[in-house]
């Protein structure tokens, strides 16, 4: 990252963040956007339906806040994770798998103390987490050194997740159309902006579809591993996250379900379709169950990965087991109040998002994306 590339992302972000100014330092590194993005999304060449001649620059804000967002300043395109973002991942999935309860094929959970509530003190800041920490004597941290470099790992996919996630609103169209037609120069994964009904249903589908564009490509990443020959001759710790593809993509989904939690612990029953910016957490997760299928067909087709379907959503129902064990444990909610029923995944708010997508924002958005949109 040179100089100027962080001036102008201080230049930009500025106006956008309300924070102390003992806060606003960045860091960074430039991205070669044309390069960067074909090597993510592993097109063939011509890699886009349409020239990619800005800088994609990516910064981590060092604000303590849990935020992520994609916006454009100057004709560039920045993507933002904030700093605080990093702390409070990686203390979450610490304090999970010190609870023997989650994921307990890791490692030993003999060596954990099983704790009522070790999310408690949970908060979307990352210096008031520190301070509640301390006030409690400490963090929670895994005993069992697997499951604590495993914590790690869970902590990195969903930091990429994330990446990918803030990268779609880029190559997607998200980002110029929400320029174009509503004048908002930024898509962020934290909070609501004060907009309309159908600027609200939009942007949720928005969010489905980078969702589902994020999922699809660490999906890729994580299969294409785990058939690298040279696996067997890594170490062992190296073996047992790629091993076996079925485990690793049902931890990766695991993964997610808990990240979903992060932005919202909104009231389910009275959700709604076009009443925040975001699809909540057990729609989220319903979706990217339902492209299992479609995933799985592609990586056989393009890359024989030879994936039995039955086994891989066998796997990712254990995952949904283990995601409610661990929604007990961050909220101290019975799961089955939000997940079941018509204000569960029964919600008609899925077949809104998918209306909407269909017959309305896919036409839109294709003016303005750069890669393919999926139907």
């Amino acid at each position: 990252m040179n100089d100027n590339d962080t001036n102008l992302f201080n230049e930009a972000i500025a106006p956008l963040h309300s924070v102390s100014h003992q806060y606003l330092a960045f860091s960074g590194h430039y991205i070669d956007a044309h390069k960067r993005i074909q090597r993510l999304l592993g097109l063939s060449s011509p890699p886009m339906w349409k020239p990619f001649s800005s800088k994609l620059i990516y910064e981590q804000a060092l604000t303590p806040d849990f935020d992520a967002f994609a916006f454009k300043y100057a004709g560039n395109y920045f993507i933002n994770i904030s700093d605080g973002t990093n702390h409070i991942l990686h203390e979450l999935y610490n304090r999970l798998l010190s609870n023997p309860t989650i994921l307990p094929q890791l490692g030993d959970i003999s060596k954990e103390v099983a704790v009522d509530n070790p999310i408690k003190g949970y908060f979307l800041n990352a210096q008031t987490m520190i301070e509640e920490a301390n006030r409690r004597g400490g963090m929670y941290w895994p005993q069992d050194e697997v499951r604590r470099g495993y914590a790690t790992f869970l902590t990195n996919l969903a930091l990429n997740w994330i990446f990918e996630h803030e990268l779609a609103h880029i190559t997607n169209g998200h980002v110029d159309y929400e320029i174009a037609n509503h004048g908002v120069y930024r898509i962020q994964e934290n909070g609501t902006v004060g907009l309309q009904s159908q600027h609200l249903l939009d942007r949720q589908t928005m969010e489905m579809d980078a969702d589902g564009m994020a999922f699809g490509n660490c999906c890729g990443v994580l299969i294409r591993a785990t058939m690298n020959p040279q696996i067997k001759d890594r170490n062992e710790f190296t073996q047992m996250i790629f091993g076996n593809v079925y485990n690793l993509l049902a931890n990766f989904y695991f993964t997610l379900l808990t990240l979903f939690r992060l932005f919202g612990d909104g009231d389910f029953r009275n959700m709604v379709a076009g009443t925040s910016t975001h699809p909540e957490a057990p729609h989220r997760a319903l979706m990217l169950f339902k492209t299992f299928e479609t995933m799985a067909e592609l990586m056989n087709r393009k890359y024989n990965a030879n994936l039995d379907l039955d086994q891989l959503l066998k796997s990712c129902i254990g995952a949904l087991r283990a995601g409610d064990i661990a929604y007990k444990l961050i909220t101290d909610k019975n799961p089955k109040e939000v997940f079941v029923g018509p204000h569960g995944y029964n919600n008609p708010i899925h077949g809104a998002l998918i209306e909407n997508w269909q017959h309305h924002l896919f036409h839109k958005l294709k003016p303005f994306a750069y890669t393919e949109l999926y139907y």
